[in-house]
């Protein structure tokens, strides 16, 4: 007497997880990240801009891809201020980065305006040649700094070892980027 398999049933084989319950999806940092005002406090460190300013926007490319926040000018009369892209990952790999470099191409493409690109690090970067490419900048040195002049204004990254090698000097316009990097949300 031969035991037959049982069938799965096709809508269990062709069942896809939505999109909002996907995992590594960062969703409280992201709804936390568009929150106006932690777009105000990020924008106001970063460029020294007003509140209200900035605004969260669409994250979706013409290509498909999707970075995790990106926050745009409220105004097309200040057509000099340039978009700025929020990632959060939790290792930083090369694979990572290049997926990086193509938003801030895809940025470049929508607004004739290259970006700022911050990383919030979570827990580590994988490789110490990647590493060894971000240093701290000059006047925020938990902000690590890459070369980006090819497709970013500039490329920044928070861990968790930069903000606690400048605890000391830590001030209030970093208390939110402090807990992406630090809580891991």
């Amino acid at each position: 007497m031969a035991i037959e398999p049982k069938k799965i049933p096709d809508d269990l084989i062709q069942f896809k997880l939505p999109r909002s319950h996907k995992p590594g999806e960062d969703r409280v940092s992201k709804l936390i990240a568009r929150h106006q005002s932690t777009v105000d406090m990020i924008t106001a460190s970063l460029l020294g801009v007003n509140e209200g300013t900035y605004t969260s926007t669409n994250t979706t490319f013409t290509d498909g891809t999707e970075c995790d926040v990106l926050y745009i000018p409220q105004s097309s009369a200040i057509p000099s201020l340039p978009p700025v892209i929020i990632e959060f990952q939790h290792s930083a790999t090369k694979s990572f980065m290049c997926r990086s470099i193509n938003y801030c191409v895809n940025v470049f493409n929508r607004f004739k305006i290259f970006p700022i690109l911050l990383i919030f690090c979570i827990n580590k970067v994988e490789l110490k040649s990647l590493a060894d490419q971000f240093k701290p900048n000059s006047g925020r040195s938990y902000f690590l700094e890459t070369p980006s002049n090819h497709f970013a204004l500039y490329c920044y990254m928070i861990t968790k070892e930069s903000i606690i090698s400048d605890v000391d000097n830590l001030n209030e316009e970093i208390t939110s980027c402090q807990t992406f990097s630090l809580d891991g949300q």
